[in-house]
């Protein structure tokens, strides 16, 4: 290699190396990423559900309306250049405005709640930018949700109702809520009669959506969620189904009183039918459901004891008939202790199986 070429290539490389070094000192650069693709990777927002309302709670479908307020804040570094050089204006910006900043590349993540039924209404829509980066997304929203509900216990039954919202796009490593509130502490239950609410929490979970990676590899979404507990306000079926339906019970036990045959058979008939119009009133309060609440338990006893009742007054009856030295008296004597024994040990060990 010649001298004149070893000097050229010292003077290419010291010249790389002095345009390399005014790079790197150069004002607004650096090797990491721009701080709006570090605020992209790693977006967290605060969380909060401001309910107005909860009403139209329809058992046999398993659903409930709600209406209320959705608000979300988040910080945008990278915003803070865009409002510097003017593309974005610190301001407030509602409905079809907030879709002209997505347009210019505003980045407003899509909310979507989890549970609800069908579409839900958003009455109006608010977009708050600050000078430092923080926007502030608000909407005003209506909505139709769906949650399992456990009847084993009715009328004495508790319910829990769930509000679940999450990211449509963005899993966990670009878009996680934090600190999740709900508002107000006393929700409004004018609509819900019925019900009274004892308990209310909020939390976040991480939901795993790996079928959306094409290796299956884990694919985590944050989520928020409400949970209200729901008390049924269960004197309307105590005074009205219940307490009939033990009378009803109770009468049957009439029939070890008296003595003509007849009159006990047309007794026992007329509460069957009796027990049968409640069942009727009963099961269409309730969806159809593959497990029997306590209420229905109390019924088929109702159906067990007339049916009981009547086994022992058509026993005595042909027993008496067939034998002379057959005691019917002593029979419905003991009938009389044994009968309301064993309906009282069957309630109170339904009350135990049902944990009430």
């Amino acid at each position: 290699m010649t001298q004149r070429a070893m000097t050229c290539r010292r003077l290419i490389a010291g010249t790389l190396f002095i345009m390399f070094s005014w790079m790197i000192a150069a004002p607004g650069y650096s090797a990491q990423p721009p701080s709006s693709s570090r605020e992209q990777l790693g977006t967290k927002a605060s969380v909060a559900l401001n309910i107005n309302k909860i009403y139209e709670l329809n058992e046999l479908n398993e659903t409930y309306v709600i209406d209320g307020y959705l608000v979300t804040s988040w910080q945008d570094d990278g915003l803070v250049e865009r409002i510097e050089s003017g593309a974005v204006a610190p301001d407030v910006y509602e409905n079809s405005a907030i879709d002209n900043l997505i347009a210019g590349g505003l980045r407003i993540p899509a909310i979507e709640f989890i549970n609800v039924v069908g579409n839900r209404s958003v009455a109006n829509r608010q977009v708050v930018i600050g000078e430092d980066g923080k926007v502030l997304y608000n909407e005003r929203f209506q909505a139709t949700f769906s949650t399992p509900m456990d009847f084993r216990k009715f009328p004495f039954d508790n319910q829990i109702l769930t509000v679940q919202l999450e990211s449509f796009s963005y899993d966990k490593t670009r878009f996680e809520f934090v600190d999740p509130k709900v508002y107000p502490e006393l929700v409004n239950m004018d609509m819900l009669a019925e019900w009274n609410i004892v308990d209310k929490q909020v939390f976040i979970s991480d939901q795993d959506y790996s079928h959306l990676s094409e290796d299956g590899s884990k694919t985590e979404f944050s989520r928020y969620n409400l949970n209200f507990t729901l008390e049924r306000k269960c004197d309307y079926y105590v005074w009205n189904f219940m307490l009939p339906l033990i009378l009803i019970i109770t009468s049957s036990w009439c029939v070890f009183w008296v003595d003509d045959f007849l009159t006990n058979i047309s007794i026992a008939f007329t509460l069957m039918l009796t027990v049968v119009a409640f069942t009727f009133q009963a099961t269409s309060l309730l969806p159809r459901l593959p497990y029997t609440t306590f209420m229905g338990m109390l019924t088929i006893l109702g159906y067990l004891s007339i049916f009981a009742s009547m086994v022992v007054i058509v026993a005595a009856e042909l027993f008496e008939r067939k034998s002379e030295d057959f005691d019917k008296a002593k029979l419905m004597r003991s009938a009389r202790v044994f009968y309301p024994i064993c309906i009282i040990c069957i309630i109170l060990f339904q009350i135990r199986i049902f944990d009430l």
